[in-house]
């Protein structure tokens, strides 16, 4: 052997692959390519066995151990088994393609049904939601036609029914029972439940209370209490007096629809209650009546009698038509010098307040600046002996008092203010007695305590001093001072207010005056009150009225000059 120690070559030399001992290599094939496999990978003959040259491979513990690892015996694959073994390769190859494309095939498919399902699911839900959608508006639509009346039971159902002394007399759909922001009634109803009698037309039909002393003449004959209601105006004639309403009358054929505000504000003994589909009016029980043993055995009630507050007033002498311009008595427009002051003479009015120009240009020009504060006070006893009830009370306050010249004199104010499209003026407060100033002053006086416990009782009477007066320094108690606005809060927000502006550029021709202006409280010590207003006649309210000053600045000029 040329190599030494009993190795093989390498097959250097060898053509064909083959060993010495004419064997072909199977590590190798024809192209010389080693080739795993069939007979591919060479293999080692066990420890202690010949190998292909005839050699003995040693094992543990013999003297081949240490010898030199001999190439274990390979063998090349034939050519047919290469064929074979490559087709084997390129059928497992197209096998493992054919996997991977039915792997992408089942994702893609998979992912086609998942982009289905999300669909299928989203129409679903779609679908639920429309429905929903659908019921809302189903439901709403009802509810809609329900409350508008759209079917012939939800019109049925809006009417509104009248009841008197609780036998129900007549059902009036809502838009002729509601308008202007109140709730009409028709008159005839009422006064057929009053046992009223109706003469006149209906455009000029008077109701009265019969005279039952002369039944004879159902007509009445001028002595008897009367209304009418002048049509599409907000207003009711009672005894010859003008009371405002809250909404204008209505005629409907021959029937005078009035605002229900007529019963609570001119009428006395006589109940109103309003449901949101009722108007109850009933007459209240005389709980102090006397029954007869026959009126117990049938159990018989007894109710006060329905009575309109106010009173049929004096009849005005009648005016001369040469002096109609004068109006008032000799001496309420004149002058220092008796001369007659036209621009007061002048004034004009969107009514015919001819009647009333005694009230507000009184003869007696300087018998109502009565100045009452705190330094010229009232005697505890001190009472008007004319005072009128106000039928411009404000709801749920008794009915409120004013000498007769300032009561009708803001009567014409009114009356004037409703024609210039400002209605819903109220008095909360007129004429007052001592007594009841001096309650008045002590409940200010004990809420002032309460709100601030660490004041003294001087201290808060002088906090109170700056809104109210001590009984005797009030000039509520002369009947000649009236507190009014459109609501009951006494609220300097007043002064914004289209009814504020309309008084302070026309109050004077009724003779009335800001008794205390914002600017005069350091003179008034009153803060300032745009509820608060003084009559003291035409002619000093004009001089008041453009000189900008107040009641107390007046009088003093007054005075001064009297004293030259």
């Amino acid at each position: 052997m040329q190599n030494g120690a009993g190795r093989p070559p390498r097959g250097r030399g060898n053509p064909q692959g083959s060993t010495p001992g004419g064997q072909r290599n199977p590590g190798r094939g024809q192209y010389g390519q080693q080739t795993p496999g069939y007979g591919g990978y060479r293999q080692q003959a066990p420890r202690g066995q010949q190998n292909g040259y005839g050699q003995r491979q040693g094992g543990y513990g013999q003297s081949g151990y240490n010898q030199p690892r001999q190439r274990p015996m390979t063998r090349s694959m034939t050519e047919k088994e290469y064929r074979a073994y490559q087709q084997r390769q390129a059928a497992t190859a197209e096998q493992r393609r054919r996997q991977a494309e039915v792997e992408r095939m089942m994702r893609k498919q998979e992912a086609k049904r998942r982009r289905q399902h999300n669909r299928q699911v989203f129409a679903g839900r779609l679908a639920v939601f429309g429905a929903v959608l659908l019921i809302m508006g189903l439901i709403a639509g009802g509810i809609f036609l329900i409350l508008f009346h759209s079917t012939p039971d939800a019109v049925e159902e809006q009417k509104i029914s009248y009841t008197y002394g609780g036998k129900q007399v007549r059902k009036a759909a809502f838009e002729v029972a509601y308008g202007s922001g109140t709730y009409y009634f028709c008159f005839q109803d009422l006064a057929d439940y009053l046992g009223m009698a109706e003469t006149g037309s209906a455009a000029e039909r008077r109701f009265l209370f019969v005279d039952e002393a002369d039944l004879t003449d159902s007509r009445g004959d001028g002595s008897e209490e009367y209304v009418t209601f002048p049509d599409g105006q907000a207003l009711a004639v009672v005894n010859g007096q003008r009371v405002p309403l809250d909404g204008p009358n209505r005629l409907s054929g021959e029937e005078v629809w009035v605002s229900v505000n007529f019963v609570e504000d001119v009428m006395d003994n006589l109940s109103l209650k309003i449901d949101d589909d009722t108007v109850a009016v009933g007459m209240i029980v005389d709980d102090t009546a006397e029954t007869t043993e026959e009126q117990a055995k049938n159990k018989v009630i007894l109710y006060l009698d329905p009575v309109f507050r106010l009173k049929a007033a004096d009849p005005v002498e009648p005016i001369p038509e040469e002096e109609a311009f004068l109006s008032a008595m000799p001496g309420g427009l004149q002058d220092e010098d008796g001369e007659i002051d036209m621009e007061l003479a002048n004034v004009t009015f969107v009514n015919d307040l001819t009647a009333y120009e005694q009230y507000m240009a009184p003869e007696n020009r300087d018998g109502y600046l009565d100045l009452v504060n705190t330094t010229r006070t009232l005697s505890a006893d001190y009472a008007p002996t004319d005072l009128l009830d106000v039928a411009a009370t404000a709801k749920g306050r008794t009915t409120q008092r004013l000498r007769q010249i300032a009561a009708k004199a803001l009567e014409a104010l009114l009356l004037e203010m409703n024609s210039a499209n400002l209605p819903g003026m109220q008095v909360n407060s007129g004429y007052r007695t001592y007594s009841y100033q001096a309650m008045l002053f002590e409940t200010y006086t004990g809420n002032e305590l309460a709100k601030n416990p660490n004041i003294t009782r001087e201290e808060a009477e002088a906090i109170v001093l700056t809104y109210s007066t001590r009984p005797g320094t009030s000039e509520h108690q002369t009947g000649l001072a009236v507190d009014m606005a459109t609501d009951d809060s006494f609220s300097t927000d007043f002064q914004y207010s289209e009814h504020y502006q309309w008084l302070m550029e026309n109050a004077w021709k009724f003779g009335f005056i800001l008794r205390f202006p914002a600017d005069k409280v350091d003179i008034t010590t009153i803060q300032f009150e745009p509820w608060h207003w003084r009559f003291v006649g035409r002619y000093h309210a004009k001089k008041i009225h453009d000189a900008g000053i107040c009641l107390e600045e007046y009088i003093a000029l007054l005075e001064a000059k009297e004293e030259q």
